[in-house]
């Protein structure tokens, strides 16, 4: 069998085309995470001066990119659990309610979900000039692991991670979107 040269030439070509458009969809995030600290929470210090760590009140926003709709599993109140750092010092708080069991969450293409959340620290001496920086990241955690997941367990999911984010209040303060 003779095989032309157009014909290799074509091959090449789709070859190098499937893996160029692979690249692009691999390096896309199918779903995105921002998060906003909205203010540093002074109740806890005010009852109890002994206190160790800070508490932050935050939006987490999950993005779907992707032109389809996107599924994931989450606990219908521990829902912090899909959620982690990569500083050991910070962490997303739980909440405590009844009921607690499994649910799915629709995101429609483009949209977004916002979780209202608490953002615990043991940072010590923060300088509001040079805060610390972090990033929180969405764990993809498939519904029947969501009651035995472990922060060992993070490395066998998918998680999806925010940019960095300076541990800092944003009360009275504003800001224009570009």
């Amino acid at each position: 069998m003779k095989i032309s040269y157009r014909t290799i030439l074509a091959l090449s070509l789709i070859l190098l085309c499937n893996n160029s458009f692979a690249s692009i969809k691999d390096s896309v995030q199918i779903i995105s995470v921002n998060v906003d600290i909205i203010a540093k929470d002074q109740s806890l210090a005010l009852r109890n001066t002994k206190i160790d760590f800070k508490d932050y009140f935050i939006t987490i926003t999950l993005t779907n990119n992707e032109d389809s709709i996107v599924r994931f599993a989450i606990m219908k109140c521990s829902w912090g659990q899909s959620f982690t750092t990569d500083n050991n010092l910070i962490w997303v708080t739980g909440q405590d309610c009844d009921g607690n069991f499994p649910i799915t969450i629709e995101i429609k293409p483009h949209k977004s979900i916002k979780f209202f959340a608490n953002l615990g620290s043991r940072i010590k001496n923060s300088n509001p000039n040079n805060p610390q920086n972090f990033k929180i990241g969405f764990i993809d955690i498939p519904q029947q692991d969501l009651f035995w997941r472990h922060d060992s367990d993070i490395k066998k999911y998918k998680v999806y991670w925010s940019d960095s984010i300076e541990l800092k209040t944003e009360l009275n303060k504003y800001k224009i979107e570009q």
